[in-house]
């Protein structure tokens, strides 16, 4: 069985802009203290990472670890990236309003 992904670039450039601003409101909300440039490397870095086949996921969620702890020894990165789960739903949220209404 395989799945594919055929995004096209408009929708990669969506997905991307979308996960750093979840990632970035979660910067906020736990008060991490991480540099909004250094989010915007996790966050390329971790979708494209999600991207391989089979392993992805896995890999991207460490990966994230490894780099979010890198930026901050002494912060929160687990709860960091729960929120960061939770502020990606919501700002996916938004974004289906905004584009449903129009």
């Amino acid at each position: 069985m395989t799945i594919t992904s055929s995004f096209g670039l408009v929708g990669i450039l969506v997905g991307l802009a979308v996960y750093f601003c979840g990632i970035l409101l979660a910067n906020k909300v736990t008060d991490f203290g991480a540099p909004a440039p250094s989010l915007a490397v996790v966050t390329v870095t971790t979708f494209l990472l999600g991207l391989i086949p089979t392993v992805g996921g896995i890999v991207a969620l460490i990966s994230q670890y490894i780099m979010l702890k890198k930026i901050n020894p002494q912060g929160a990165v687990i709860f960091t990236m729960l929120v960061s789960i939770i502020t990606t739903a919501f700002v996916v949220f938004i974004f289906a309003k905004m584009f449903n209404s129009i």
